[in-house]
């Protein structure tokens, strides 16, 4: 399967940056960090076969200078 994200559909997609960091309480070695790229639907993907287990979504990303963080 796949970890769909999505983002405000007024933002510009190439102007948003940032991680997403999926974070596992139980076993850091488990944690997975990825780039923020959101596509022309404003879609941030991420398979999550490479996940394993329960997560927190951690989101630390910026739009024109605006920070945001969603958890």
């Amino acid at each position: 399967g796949i970890v769909n994200l999505s983002f405000p559909n007024t933002f510009e997609p190439s102007k948003i940056e940032g991680t997403v960091h999926f974070y596992q309480r139980t076993t850091e070695k488990y944690d997975k960090l990825a780039k923020l790229a959101v596509d022309t639907n404003h879609i941030f993907s991420y398979p999550s076969k490479s996940l394993s287990g329960r997560y927190i979504v951690k989101i630390d990303w910026t739009y024109e200078g605006e920070a945001y963080y969603i958890e």
